[in-house]
């Protein structure tokens, strides 16, 4: 496969092996992952915005998917989705941050995923939502009493 201007097809290509990585553990399940990096880490390096590649590498580097846990990482990559708008994403970087002890990153990430669910308005992300208040309360719990304040707006809405 030479000639894939955009990492389109090297990224669902990559995406299959992820996917198959997931089923299992066994050394052909870890190799499909370390495979499914390999893509996602071409796919990058010729579309720095790609979601899926950015998402997939996220997720395998946060989780540690046949690599050692890396929370930096994992955060550039969900960072550079969260910058285009993904919720999941903009939640993730929140997570990886927070992972990482930079908690005033972490709430800031937090703020804007709950920002983003509330005007995208989906069943997931009411999920991020839920998630996003605990994760913050978690952070300022008991020292910061603007936290709940914060928190009425987005559940008046809901």
């Amino acid at each position: 496969m030479q000639y894939d201007p955009n990492g389109d097809l090297h990224a669902m290509l990559g995406e299959s092996f992820y996917q198959l990585g997931l089923q299992g553990t066994t050394e052909v399940h870890k190799n499909h992952l370390i495979k499914a990096r390999a893509l996602m880490e071409k796919v990058v390096m010729t579309k720095k915005e790609h979601k899926v590649a950015n998402n997939i590498l996220g997720n395998i580097y946060s989780s540690g998917l046949g690599v050692a846990v890396d929370h930096k990482k994992a955060y550039n990559y969900f960072r550079t989705n969260a910058e285009q708008d993904s919720a999941i994403d903009t939640f993730n970087a929140g997570q990886a941050a927070h992972s990482m002890g930079d908690l005033k990153q972490a709430f800031r990430w937090y703020e804007r995923a709950l920002q983003l669910a509330k005007d995208q308005d989906t069943a997931e992300d009411h999920l991020f939502i839920e998630t996003s208040f605990k994760n913050m309360a978690s952070i300022f719990y008991g020292e910061d009493k603007s936290f709940y304040e914060k928190r009425i707006p987005y559940l008046k809405e809901y």
